[in-house]
């Protein structure tokens, strides 16, 4: 029987018009009458009203209710027809071609047969015994187009942006939903555009490395979440809700179509160990399948390697890893299914895998191609009657129900609690590496046996089984013993600085890195190394019901004291540490390579390093200033652009910098780069005990907080980095006792956000040039020596009230362009949120450019760049130096000024006593009597003239007896300060500008 979909049936109703197919009308206009084929009667408001208009198809009788819908309906009933017959009828008058469902989804099957014809797409299919028609999915690209047919896979090719071309021979997997709409993902977060998300099969994998420089055979794009494929058969029986019984879940998109194409209901997933990520749609298409089509039965299929040890493991390797990550797979499979039973829906889950064959099949596509091919239905026979055995095992595959397993019995499966029986049956490989670890213990093979590796070597267990007097069999715990294990397992007392005298905290060294632990924790150890190795029940009870006792507090405090001084803090070296090694940091360059001593795990940095220059070098020349020079990889570390725009004062539409313009900019990026590096260094130079404060760079008015130029962005990225602690700047106190509350000794860096106007710097100074007193709200104080304590990272909207020598000294400043404010963000230029939305490679760049800031700082510092034994640049100053000042003035003061300082205003060069002065000032401005007093009108005064560039009191010498014609040769730029004038008991002020004197005629 023919079948055409409904979009073309849609298409015919729509052009067609019902008043072309019924005979006898009269009238005119979009509605007209004839007499009734039932009633007979006919007439207007009597006979058969027949009406076209828009949204409207219709013959209705006004007497006895006959009802025609649309044209179609009027040729099934006038012509005596059935529907296809009228609808073909109904084209046919509208020239309208009409294909049917088979004919349409043949005719995309030649065509796609065409384009794969003799490509690495068709060889792959062919491969796992698919066609083109067998991976032809019905899919809706629009709502214009309808219904139509494409294979799911395709020849063609992506760059590395993930964008398509058709033009390469590589493998693409194209991804439709339930419903058969394209599947698509956001672009670098919430604020990417939409692509189609589709996957890749590379026909030279040796030509695709990943960031560990393995090779990648199928690739997903980079941000795109975890989706199932949905092969064409599973996706009928969903929209037609037809029963499936069993739905297997396998790994590869191959696979499922194969298994599909052989009546075995199946979708697939990208990674065995996706399975259980709790991806954006993951969990409700399965829903809505199980749904649906009331799947009674769900089962995660692996291959025929699902127990096997990964292929390249080294001499202390953990041997469970791979083991472990497939029976984490399968309980996070089971967790994720059983959630559908809060929403009413019960089914039963199982696990299996694909057995080992003669013909060393891996997966069910290999099975059905070689050992069962041309019987096909012995695996889907042998699916329904393997998930009912006890054991759970058939000859081609094995399937184990699992619903209500425990954690541990999943992990039995791999003998993970069993670890001689791991042993036993990984013992070929084992006997090839000297020393290994399994369950966080390291052994090694003696004369055939596991044994403990580790310094303790006794052969002894921690429990004795004997006998009693009576003959009955008695179990004892040996505490010697089992001290001794557990800090041959790495499990240490330590004494930290924040503890008092007599405390101490558990840690565990683990690989080098140092955790804290605690008595949980050593005594779950303890518990399950029992369960790997002893099978003696009473041994295992008496572990459960008294472990507690055993190993309680007064027990623990026996196991060996180690001294906390992991931390080791060297000149001119910073060491960072990654998931994949650690890198040394020089002014020479940055090295990287294996872990080398042992460190804190806060200070291992949750990624992975890969070197990938961003800057190639700074180069300085005390003329002509520096000179930043990034690599084409570095032009795309974000981080770096954003430092870029933070020092870029000159972002004016058409304006070309000026040289001077240039070499300014140039000095803000390094001042960043060399700031950022000095707070990333863990040693602290004597010659260099310095908050860094960053601010911003334009001058408005005074307690105007502008914010929102990316002062904060660098806190943030500190802490991607630093232990850190954050402190709110707007709701602290400056005599607040508890402002440390949150900083331990591991804190590399406190960031105090956004402080208000007029902070109180100096409060700090101690705390930024000596020791670091912390009081805990809940903890005793305590104290962090000088040279380990954090650096300061403080953020302002205004200006530091710091103009004196000593508070100067303590100061590196940043200074931020208004490039990003409340109307232009960081989004606007990059397209998505920093941190958050990177990908592997955006996070590659950032960690090298910090990295590199390191570097730089110890070349600054090396080379003398600034000043002997400061390795942080400072910024061009007059900017911050201008703001400051005028804070310290107040924004009334510097109104009044101008105004009474102008040119025109007969008062600049002028010798004007201070009271009329003060008088003039507060007459202008009578309610600022706290701002500007007596006391401190002389120093406003002086001030202003240091932000107009005048000088005071000229006809006086200054406070070293010098006068202003021999000081002003050698100072130029700077403002002179005379001694007071006083003359007959009245004290004047004199505002002198040497350009306005070479105004006036005398």
């Amino acid at each position: 029987m023919k079948k055409y979909n409904k979009f073309d049936i849609d298409r015919v109703k729509s052009a067609a018009d019902i008043r072309d197919f019924i005979p006898g009308l009269s009238g005119r206009g979009a509605t007209q009458y004839c007499e009734c084929p039932e009633c007979h009667k006919s007439g207007r408001n009597k006979g058969l009203c027949v009406t076209h208009k828009t949204n409207m198809d219709i013959a209705k009788c006004f007497s006895c209710g006959f009802t025609i819908n649309g044209a179609i309906d009027a040729v099934q009933y006038y012509d005596k027809v059935e529907f296809i017959d009228a609808l073909q009828i109904v084209a046919s008058r509208y020239n309208i071609l009409l294909e049917t469902e088979m004919e349409k989804r043949q005719r995309a099957i030649d065509r796609s047969r065409e384009k794969v014809k003799q490509s690495f797409c068709l060889s792959q299919l062919e491969a796992s015994g698919l066609t083109v028609k067998d991976v032809t999915a019905k899919v809706r690209l629009d709502d214009k187009s309808g219904e139509i047919y494409l294979p799911a896979f395709q020849r063609g090719g992506m760059d590395k942006y993930f964008n398509i071309n058709k033009n390469d021979d590589e493998m693409l997997i194209y991804y439709y939903d339930l419903w058969g709409n394209p599947v698509q993902y956001a672009t670098r977060g919430a604020a990417g555009s939409l692509k189609p998300y589709v996957r890749i099969r590379w026909s030279n994998p040796s030509l695709h490395l990943d960031k560990d420089g393995r090779e990648i055979k199928y690739q997903t794009p980079k941000g795109a979440p975890t989706k199932f494929y949905i092969p064409q058969y599973i996706r009928e029986r969903f929209l037609s809700e037809t029963h499936i019984e069993t739905l297997i879940v396998q790994e590869g998109e191959k696979k499922a179509e194969k298994a599909c194409k052989h009546g075995i209901a199946s979708i697939g997933i990208q990674g065995i160990y996706n399975i259980g990520n709790a991806e954006t749609g993951l969990i409700q298409d399965l829903q809505y399948l199980v749904q649906k089509c009331t799947i009674k039965n769900v089962v995660l299929l692996m291959d025929s390697d699902w127990d096997h040890l990964h292929r390249e493991i080294q001499i202390g390797d953990h041997v469970d890893q791979r083991p472990n990550q497939f029976a984490k797979a399968v309980i996070k499979f089971k967790q994720y299914v059983q959630t559908m039973h809060n929403i009413g829906v019960s089914v039963d889950i199982f696990f299996g895998h694909i057995n080992d064959t003669p013909s060393h099949d891996k997966g069910i596509d290999d099975l059905l191609c070689n050992t069962l091919k041309g019987r096909e239905e012995v695996l889907r026979k042998e699916i329904d009657t393997v998930m009912h055995t006890h054991d759970g095992k058939g000859q081609f595959l094995d399937i184990h129900k699992i619903t209500s397993k425990t954690d541990f019995q999943i992990k039995d499966f791999w003998l993970l609690n069993d670890r001689d029986g791991f042993f036993e049956r990984h013992k070929e490989e084992l006997l090839q590496i000297p020393n290994f670890r399994f369950a966080k213990i390291n052994y090694r093979i003696e004369d055939g046996k596991l044994v403990q590796a580790s310094r303790y070597s006794s052969e002894r267990d921690f429990w004795v089984i004997g006998a009693n007097d009576k003959g009955k069999k008695t179990v004892d715990f040996d505490y010697i013993e089992a001290l001794q294990f557990i800090s041959a397992n790495g499990f240490y007392r330590i004494h930290t600085s924040d503890l008092e005298v007599d405390q101490y905290k558990f840690v565990r060294i683990d690989d080098g890195v140092v955790h804290l632990s605690g008595p949980t924790e050593i005594r779950d150890f303890v518990y399950y190394y029992a369960l790997q190795t002893c099978k003696d029940r009473d041994v295992i009870t008496m572990l459960a019901s008294r472990l507690g006792s055993l190993l309680g507090p007064d027990k623990l405090e026996r196991i060996t004291k180690i001294d906390d001084n992991f931390d080791n803090f060297e000149p001119h070296i910073q060491r960072m540490y990654y998931r994949n090694g650690q890198i040394q940091i020089t002014s020479r360059g940055i090295e990287f390579g294996d872990l080398l001593g042992q460190v804190w795990s806060d200070k291992v940095i949750r990624r992975k390093f890969k070197r990938v220059p961003v800057i190639d070098k700074i180069e300085y020349d005390p003329a002509a200033g520096f000179s930043v020079f990034p690599t084409e990889e570095g032009k795309a570390c974000e981080f770096f652009r954003f430092i870029c725009n933070t020092s870029n004062f000159w972002n004016i539409p058409g304006h070309t910098p000026t040289d001077q313009e240039e070499r300014e900019f140039q000095q803000h990026v390094v001042n960043k780069i060399t700031s950022i590096g000095f707070l990333m260094c863990d040693y602290k130079y004597q010659t260099e005990l310095k908050a860094v404060i960053a601010m911003d760079g334009q001058m408005g008015e005074v307690a105007q907080s502008n914010g929102r130029t990316g002062k904060s962005l660098v806190g943030a990225a500190l802490a991607k980095i630093l232990d850190q602690t954050a402190i709110d700047g707007r709701n602290t106190k400056n005599d607040d006792d508890y402002i440390y509350s949150n900083v331990t000794p591991r804190t590399r860096n406190i960031f105090i956000d956004d402080v208000k106007v007029n902070f109180d710097f100096e409060r700090f100074f101690f705390a930024v040039t000596g020791d670091l007193a912390v009081n805990p709200k809940t903890k005793a104080r305590f104290i962090i020596p000088n040279e380990k304590s954090p650096k300061f990272y403080i953020t302002t909207n205004h200006a530091i009230n710091a103009n004196n020598r000593s508070a100067l000294e303590r100061i590196t400043y940043m200074a931020f362009s208004d490039w990003y404010n409340d109307n232009h963000r960081p989004i606007d230029d990059f397209g998505h949120q920093f941190f958050a939305d990177w990908d592997e490679d955006q996070w590659n760049l950032f960690d090298n450019f910090m990295a590199e800031c390191c570097m730089f700082y110890f070349k600054s510092m090396a080379e003398s760049w600034y000043r002997t034994g400061q390795g942080a640049v400072p910024p061009p100053m007059r900017d911050i130096k201008m703001r400051t000042l005028k804070q310290q003035m107040g924004e009334a003061f510097v109104q009044w000024a101008e105004t009474y300082f102008d040119e025109s205003a007969n008062n600049l060069n002028e010798r004007i006593p201070r009271k009329t002065m003060y008088d003039a000032y507060h007459s202008s401005f009578p309610d600022s009597k706290f701002g500007v007093t007596p006391s401190n009108f002389r120093t406003k005064v002086v001030l202003y003239c240091d932000f107009k560039g005048y000088h005071f009191n000229v006809s006086r010498p200054n406070k070293s007896g010098i006068s202003f014609r021999d000081w002003i040769e050698d100072h130029p730029g700077e403002a002179f300060v005379g001694e007071a004038d006083k003359s007959g008991g009245v004290e004047y002020f004199g505002v002198f500008s040497l350009d306005f004197a070479k105004k006036q005629p005398f």
